[in-house]
């Protein structure tokens, strides 16, 4: 079974092939970051969902390499603990006649090291977020019209606990929010559920919100799987303080790529709690104590913080050991 619908060869870049598939598309224009690499050998192949999943379902690796050609095998858009998976990837790459030698795995997860596979962990979605075409915000101008802003276009479970959680304290009218459950039907953002809207930033967001109450993608208790999606770095762009409802450790991780958090404001202890739902009771504890506070004043008293944030962001390079490697073929 080919999983490859369709593969486009960009005119300007001879050696460099980007798969789409109906589902997925790349949210870093690989084309244009890797301009400089046109002439390498290389074959790109964006899996657009997790590695796991795609092997999972019985897809195969098809690809036919030429003698010289390496391939960038990406997942990075979603999250593979690659040790849990390395034995099917390497059957699947002998299957189809690759050698293992010429391949490299390219994923979010930090803590993603292979064995008997060359792995590249890349912060995918901080390059992303970066590259996004955005006004910068000025923090004066807030109007700090909501408490908090929380967008969830898929209604997964710790999504829809967290929000109900809200309605049931009373809370939501601090909220500027999106959620569609069987109990909750707000939309913010937009109507469209369809769209997943990650490419978008709107400045408003931040002038109407004092502070983000980010649902990651995953929640669980497993710390093998450490992932940051665009929806903690897009109030980082847009100079918003933020609580991480996501894994165990997810705030460590931000400060491990230099970005501050405001501990020294409210109670960040929740990031150390591994059992999901004490995690998620005191996110709810702690939200419901920050409605009580001056959002307002704690953002101008300590814009120097969402200033230092953005600046990290902007600055940073997460795809610098990648473009490192690609030089070196």
């Amino acid at each position: 079974m080919r999983f490859i619908r369709q593969v486009i060869r960009q005119e300007n870049i001879k050696n460099i092939l980007l798969e789409k598939t109906r589902e997925a598309r790349e949210h870093v224009d690989v084309i244009k970051l890797f301009e400089p690499f046109k002439d390498k050998k290389i074959v790109w192949l964006s899996i657009g969902e997790s590695l796991d999943v795609f092997l999972n379902k019985g897809h195969d690796i098809d690809i036919k390499l030429n003698e010289d050609e390496y391939l960038f095998l990406s997942s990075c858009q979603e999250i593979d603990y690659m040790q849990r998976i390395e034995i099917n990837l390497i059957e699947n790459l002998w299957k189809n006649d690759i050698d293992i030698d010429k391949v490299f795995v390219i994923n979010s997860n930090s803590l993603g090291n292979t064995v008997n596979v060359k792995y590249i962990y890349w912060e995918y979605f901080e390059t992303a977020i970066r590259l996004l075409p955005h006004n910068e915000i000025d923090i004066s101008k807030k109007k700090h019209e909501k408490k908090f802003l929380c967008l969830n276009r898929m209604t997964k479970k710790h999504r829809v606990d967290f929000m109900n959680a809200m309605k049931d304290r009373n809370l939501l009218n601090y909220f500027n929010a999106s959620i569609w459950s069987d109990k909750l039907k707000l939309r913010y953002d937009t109507d469209d559920q369809n769209t997943n809207w990650w490419f978008s930033i709107n400045e408003e967001f931040s002038y109407e919100n004092s502070m983000w109450i980010v649902t990651e993608s995953v929640f669980n208790n497993d710390i093998d799987l450490s992932f940051l999606s665009e929806k903690t770095f897009k109030p980082i762009l847009l100079k918003m303080p933020f609580v991480i409802i996501g894994q165990p450790y997810s705030l460590k991780k931000l400060k491990s790529l230099g970005y501050k958090t405001f501990s020294h404001l409210w109670d960040e202890s929740y990031d150390n709690i591994l059992d999901p739902q004490k995690r998620m009771n005191k996110i709810v504890e702690l939200v419901a104590y920050l409605s009580t506070l001056d959002l307002k004043k704690i953002i101008i008293d300590n814009a120097e913080i969402l200033e230092y944030n953005y600046r990290n962001l902007i600055n940073s390079r997460a795809e610098k050991n990648l473009l490192e490697i690609m030089e070196k073929i």
